[in-house]
């Protein structure tokens, strides 16, 4: 069996259970509680997933290795800029009482915000450069 195949029967099968589990839970046959745990467990497949098929595919494909280790080189560098850019300096918001506006977890969301906004901003400009350029063509 290709592996293709196996990977949409294991789709369909896992749809097929969350839809079984959300119809039980609004029938009231169920609580949140299985729903959850199915969540979690369709977290831990793909967290698996996404190590183990990069590590196939390099196996399979060693030239391909390059383009990887170029984009994965890449993302660093946009990290590494948006770590560079994110500030870390402690808001004075009136009447917060939490425990998160430390320079830590400021410097952490920044950097998060900013890389999102790089991007956000180049798959907009890869859009329009391949809009453009398809209608040259």
């Amino acid at each position: 069996m290709k592996l293709s195949k196996l990977t949409s029967y294991t789709m369909y099968v896992l749809l097929g259970l969350g839809a079984l589990l959300v119809i039980l839970y609004y029938l009231g046959a169920v609580s949140e509680e299985p729903i959850l745990d199915l969540a979690y467990i369709y977290f831990g497949i793909a967290a698996i997933a996404s190590i183990v098929f990069p590590i196939i595919y390099l196996i399979t494909n060693p030239k391909g290795a390059i383009s990887i280790i170029i984009g994965l080189v890449l993302i660093g560098i946009i990290v590494l800029i948006s770590y560079f850019l994110a500030s870390d300096q402690v808001m004075h918001i009136s009447g917060y009482t939490g425990t998160d506006n430390v320079p830590g977890t400021l410097k952490a969301v920044g950097t998060g915000l900013y890389t999102m906004y790089i991007l956000f901003s180049l798959s907009i400009i890869a859009i329009l450069y391949s809009e453009i350029s398809s209608a040259f063509k």
